[in-house]
C-alpha cells in the first residue's frame, strides 16, 4: 500500500473583543488536497513450502492505482467569556467535505471551561465532536467505497496546568473518544 499526498490549506480569522471580559473569533480554515493511492497485492499468498521459490513462480498481482481530489472548507466562530477566575469558550465548526462527486456537510459543537482554583493552578476541561474523511484508501473508488460517511467522535479531557516557575510550568491531561 501506497499514499502520496499533495496537499495546501489556508487559513484566515478575526477576532472581535467588544468587552474586556467578552471575545469573539471568527475563521475559514480550507484545505485542498490530492490522494495518489496504489494498492500491489498477490491475488492469494503462495504456498510456503515452496521457499525459496524460483523467481518465475511469483503469484498473480492485484495492481490498483486511483486518484481523489478532494477539499474541505470550513467556518468557525469561537467565543470566550471571563467570570472572575472562570474562563468559558463556546465554539462551533462548520464543514463541507468534498471528494469525487461526494458532498459531506457536518457541524461540530465546542465547549471548555478553564478555572483558576489557586494563583498559577488551573483546572480545565473540554467535550467537543470531530468530524473526518476516511482515509484515502477506505474511499478510493477501486477497492474501496467512496459512499462511506463522515467518521465522528465526541472528544473530552480533562486537565490540570501549573505554573511553578516563570519559566516552568506543567500541563497533565488525560483524553477521552468515542468514534463512529
Amino acid at each position: 500500500f501506497r499514499l502520496d499526498i499533495q496537499r495546501f490549506g489556508l487559513r484566515a480569522e478575526v477576532e472581535y473583543r467588544p468587552i474586556a471580559e467578552l471575545g469573539f473569533a471568527f475563521g475559514t480554515d480550507d484545505s485542498y488536497a490530492n490522494f495518489t493511492s496504489t494498492v500491489d497485492v498477490p491475488y492469494f499468498l503462495p504456498d510456503e513450502r515452496l521457499f525459496p521459490r524460483p523467481v518465475t513462480s511469483d503469484p498473480p498481482r492485484f495492481l490498483a492505482k486511483d486518484v481523489v481530489f478532494g477539499t474541505s472548507s470550513s467556518f468557525y466562530i469561537d467565543s470566550d467569556l471571563h467570570l472572575g477566575p472562570v474562563t468559558l469558550l463556546v465554539g462551533g465548526r462548520a464543514d463541507l467535505w468534498t471528494y469525487y462527486d461526494q458532498l459531506r456537510p457536518s457541524f461540530d459543537p465546542r465547549f471548555a471551561v478553564r478555572a483558576e482554583v489557586l494563583p498559577g493552578f488551573l483546572v480545565k476541561g473540554t467535550v467537543g465532536l470531530y468530524h473526518q474523511t476516511p482515509t484515502p484508501f477506505f474511499i478510493a473508488e477501486k477497492g474501496g467505497n467512496p459512499d462511506l460517511p463522515l467518521e465522528q467522535g465526541w472528544q473530552s479531557g480533562i486537565g490540570v496546568e501549573a505554573q511553578l516557575t516563570r519559566a516552568l510550568d506543567v500541563d497533565v491531561q488525560a483524553f477521552y473518544r468515542n468514534a463512529t
